[in-house]
């Protein structure tokens, strides 16, 4: 699974197949963010003083990530991570939906239709065994308190985790004020590396600018 995938994977909840009405305000950014880190790790997409520039505009072969590269490549000039955030999460919604029908394709998750007071209709990704939820938390689990150092994906996993606040569907209760203090830790340590920093920032900044995200009330 790529970045994308398993970030949506994590904020579906377990016994609703639904993303928490709280991080559904963020998810989007932090998809567009997961897209970025993809191509700058794939090297299509490098830093050059806090602005993105396209270092190799060959197709990836993933439709999400070479439409974002073709909006990068074709910008007037080289903008910071925060605009591309901002530009890439208003078709998110959209990918959302792509993303986790990949999801489907795999075999990780089942699609069931509905309709919510017999009228409007729903969409719910619900886990087959939860098996590839397990094995991701169980990583994330290890890196974040059992101190083993994360790889550069894990890390940056790890990373938009944090930004998006999926702390509630990683660790149980108890852990969840440790498990933030170790996420931060991870987060400024040099596992990360600069172009995560960048689209984790852009992330950020890309929130902070949204007024949606401005008065969030915590949901159960």
């Amino acid at each position: 699974m790529n970045l994308g995938e398993e970030l949506l994977l994590l904020a579906l909840r377990d016994n609703k197949g639904t993303v928490r009405s709280t991080v559904s305000l963020v998810i989007e950014q932090g998809l567009a963010g997961a897209l970025l880190i993809e191509l700058m790790f794939a090297g299509k997409v490098l830093v050059r003083d806090k602005k993105l520039y396209v270092a190799d505009s060959d197709a990836t072969g993933d439709e999400l990530l070479d439409t974002a590269l073709s909006h990068i490549g074709n910008s007037k000039r080289e903008r910071g991570a925060k605009y591309w955030v901002k530009k890439l999460d208003s078709r998110m919604m959209e990918n959302r939906e792509t993303i986790a029908d990949r999801l489907v394709e795999r075999g990780i998750l089942v699609r069931k239709s509905g309709r919510r007071l017999l009228i409007v209709p729903t969409t719910r990704y619900k886990s087959i065994d939860g098996s590839a939820k397990l094995k991701l938390r169980k990583k994330i689990h290890t890196a974040v308190l059992g101190g083993r150092t994360p790889d550069q994906h894990l890390a940056a996993l790890i990373c938009l985790v944090q930004v998006c606040e999926l702390s509630r569907e990683v660790f149980p209760k108890h852990e969840q004020r440790v498990a933030e203090e170790g996420m931060k830790e991870i987060s400024s340590s040099g596992a990360v590396g600069e172009v995560v920093v960048e689209a984790i920032d852009g992330i950020k900044k890309a929130i902070t600018l949204d007024p949606s995200t401005a008065y969030i009330t915590p949901t159960p």
